[in-house]
């Protein structure tokens, strides 16, 4: 019979690993020692008093709510890395549907070092693929500074598809839970292993992360997210409009010169 871990809410089973104290076992998301499924704790339990009141309600803990992110439990680096790419790629709604610890620290940590390993995974394709960009003088100070873009984009998608949210109604559970998802969804860096089709297949099931997780962190409709993201693209390709008809205007009176 399997049960809930009552620290990250992820589904344990019995045949676990067992922890240093009897009836207990790990649990392989956060890596913190539970009571065994069926089992009781494992001291006894304090006296009760006569005039406590009656306990109302269902006995037993509720329903689980899927496995947090491994990369906020415990345990070395690289398995909690490993483990919540996998969590992402394959159960992006029910991995994040915990509550979110308090802070950006945690999902900034993941986010950054995915974000910098799909940049640089993209930098070296383009350059062996002799792409003007990544074969410039450019591309390598781009290189260089790939930690400080990916958190600059981090923060500016953030606060971009948060916008997006509040115009559709959407923004229940504040900016930290669309930061969060924001961060996680740099799990499809991964696919920039991958030359030609890699930034194509990222940025898809980036996309699909974000449609599905953020429907789950602010408990809306996934029709919510998606008219959110299409106000985004909306909103920029106006803005991109605006800017090249301005360009175009200088460079037209540039060309023709002042008249006198």
């Amino acid at each position: 019979m399997a049960g809930c871990c009552a620290f990250c809410g992820a589904q344990v089973d019995p045949t676990a690993a067992p922890g240093s104290l009897p009836g207990t076992i790990v649990c392989h998301v956060c890596g913190r020692e539970i009571d065994a499924p069926g089992q009781g704790p494992t001291t006894a339990p304090p006296p009760s008093s006569p005039l406590a009141a009656p306990a109302t309600g269902p006995s037993g803990p509720g329903p689980c709510q899927g496995p947090a992110p491994a990369w906020e439990g415990q345990g070395p680096l690289w398995r909690r890395l490993a483990r919540t790419t996998s969590q992402m790629l394959f159960h992006p709604g029910q991995t994040l549907a915990t509550p979110p610890p308090p802070g950006y620290a945690g999902p900034l940590g993941y986010g950054l070092i995915l974000g910098t390993f799909g940049m640089a995974m993209q930098g070296l394709w383009g350059r062996l693929q002799g792409e003007a960009l990544w074969a410039s003088t450019a591309g390598l100070w781009l290189l260089a500074l790939a930690p400080l873009v990916v958190l600059a984009a981090l923060f500016v998608g953030a606060w971009i598809l948060h916008f997006g949210l509040w115009m559709v109604g959407g923004d229940r559970r504040g900016l930290a839970a669309t930061f969060r998802y924001c961060a996680y969804s740099q799990a499809s860096g991964v696919f920039y292993l991958l030359p030609l089709i890699g930034p194509l297949l990222g940025g898809a099931w980036s996309l699909v992360i974000l449609l599905v997780g953020l429907a789950r962190a602010h408990d809306i409709a996934k029709r919510q997210v998606f008219s959110a993201l299409l106000v985004i693209m909306c909103l920029l390709g106006a803005l991109a409009g605006v800017v090249v008809a301005g360009l175009s205007a200088l460079k037209l009176g540039q060309m023709t010169g002042p008249r006198f």
